[in-house]
């Protein structure tokens, strides 16, 4: 029997659920997750543990109404939650903001008080580790002060948000067209995209500035934004930016990519967000 597109992509989704739930660890009286079924440890990380998985849960008790993916979540949770203080990372994807991310959607969609507190608790952490400039010395999207206000606007926090992005006016390159970055304090290729490049901090500074109504911060996000799209190589019908000026020197990397992280996927994401918060006519 042939089955609908529909029916069969939930019936895929509802594998994926399933080998989640199979590939769940005890811990304590939580849950936690692995990067793969082969690695011994469990982290807490939004990008290969634990509170990565926890949005896919909430997502999916939402639609299918099983609670049992719900009780995974908070089980999941409260792992995240034990590990706040401890980890050393501070940032998005490794670090104590996507945790808080994480603990925030558990408490926002469930419910979980001790949820809620946690994420609280986390974004205490992060202020904590604030040295006067970042948590780091990176100013990209993964790891360094991007994701931390992107985490902490998520999380309803707009103060520490602000003092996120505080680094970036005074950082900036100027470029022909507009501005660029380092990926760290040092580095020397200036990326673009998403992940550890110019379009990852125009995202946080677009979204940070329309949030505490700082046309400061959005016309710097829009400078950056104009240095990218300078970069244009593929004619005025298309849209392709190098992975890095100059080239990184890498076997594995090509001049374009068409991904998240360095390439059109992740590129299409900044401008749609870009032109949801500008004006049709500026003038």
């Amino acid at each position: 029997m042939i089955t609908s597109a529909p029916d069969n992509a939930e019936s895929l989704a509802v594998g994926a659920l399933e080998w989640l739930l199979k590939a769940a660890r005890d811990v304590d009286d939580g849950l936690a997750w692995p990067d793969t079924l082969a690695d011994d440890q469990v982290t807490p990380i939004l990008y290969s543990g634990t509170s990565g998985v926890l949005p896919t849960l909430l997502d999916a008790w939402r639609y299918f109404a099983d609670d049992r993916y719900a009780d995974a979540a908070l089980r999941g949770a409260r792992s995240v939650a034990d590990a706040v203080e401890d980890w050393e990372p501070s940032g998005l994807y490794t670090g104590v903001a996507g945790m808080a991310v994480a603990l925030r959607g558990v408490h926002r969609v469930l419910g979980d008080t001790a949820a809620g507190a946690s994420a609280d608790r986390a974004l205490d952490v992060l202020r904590s580790r604030y040295d006067g400039a970042g948590w780091n010395d990176c100013f990209e999207l993964i790891v360094g002060n991007a994701g931390v206000a992107l985490a902490a606007l998520e999380c309803g926090d707009l103060d520490l948000a602000q003092l996120a992005v505080d680094r970036y006016p005074h950082t900036a390159e100027p470029t022909a067209a507009g501005v660029q970055w380092e990926i760290r304090a040092g580095a020397v290729p200036r990326m673009h995209h998403m992940s550890h490049g110019t379009l990852g901090i125009v995202y946080a500074l677009a979204a940070v500035g329309r949030a505490a109504d700082r046309s400061d911060l959005v016309d710097l996000a829009l400078a950056g934004a104009a240095d990218v799209v300078s970069r244009n190589e593929a004619g005025p019908d298309g849209f392709l930016v190098a992975h890095s000026d100059p080239q990184q020197q890498h076997e594995k990397i090509e001049r374009h990519s068409y991904g998240w992280c360095h390439g059109t996927a992740g590129d299409a994401q900044a401008f749609r967000f870009l032109s949801h918060i500008l004006p049709d006519d500026p003038a």
